[in-house]
């Protein structure tokens, strides 16, 4: 019963933390001036809505894995002891999510704004990709067993997903049936179908029920 409520109060802290936290970055992103005409551009609105899931992700498990104690406390993780053993691991996938994140943002910024050069948000980006994948390879083997096939199982719904929904929205656009692919929604629709089969793999796994 005590285990129960203390899962219970975990959960609770982590929607409330996250559901603040989210709140007041939406808020101050869309008030910037450098966030004008986002609202009319779908794709731009659909990268930035994922950059900002990304970038939130990225801080929370950074910040967590740096202070044990709080991470413990906001990360699903046993103990503090986990995040020490783990902390390698933490920090890579954080600076991983802020780079993609942070990066997404700057694309969805320079599609409606000049104020950001669209070659310098397209160089972040890419940039962001090819460190993504360095830290995936150079931490593998650190990766436990669990972890590896959490993350080939998400990779295939990836995959599939992405064929079903490309596929179709190509022969949509291509046939006059509906909307025309919008690169930007592409690049959102990778990142989102990504972030969200690891979520799925997971949670089917039992990995996302606070320890």
């Amino acid at each position: 019963m005590t285990q129960s409520r203390k899962q219970l109060g975990k959960m609770a802290l982590q929607a409330a933390i996250g559901g603040l936290v989210g709140f007041v970055s939406v808020y101050l992103v869309l008030e910037s001036s450098l966030m004008d005409g986002v609202a009319r551009e779908p794709g731009a609105l659909a990268l930035l809505a994922v950059a900002l899931i990304y970038l939130l992700i990225g801080l929370f498990v950074g910040l967590g894995s740096l202070n044990s104690g709080v991470g413990a406390k906001v990360l699903n993780v046993a103990d503090a002891e986990e995040i020490e053993d783990q902390r390698a691991v933490l920090l890579g996938s954080a600076v991983a999510f802020v780079a993609l994140g942070g990066s997404a943002l700057l694309v969805a910024i320079a599609a409606v704004n000049a104020a950001i050069p669209p070659i310098v948000a397209a160089a972040s980006l890419i940039t962001a990709l090819f460190i993504a994948g360095a830290i995936t390879l150079l931490q593998w083997r650190r990766y436990d067993e669990l972890t590896r096939a959490v993350s080939a199982e998400a990779s295939s719904i990836s995959v599939a997903v992405l064929a079903i929904v490309l596929i179709g929205w190509a022969l949509l656009a291509e046939f006059g049936w509906g909307a025309p692919l919008d690169p930007l929604g592409v690049v959102a629709l990778l990142l989102a179908t990504t972030l969200a089969s690891t979520f799925l793999v997971a949670g089917r796994r039992g990995m996302l029920h606070p320890a």
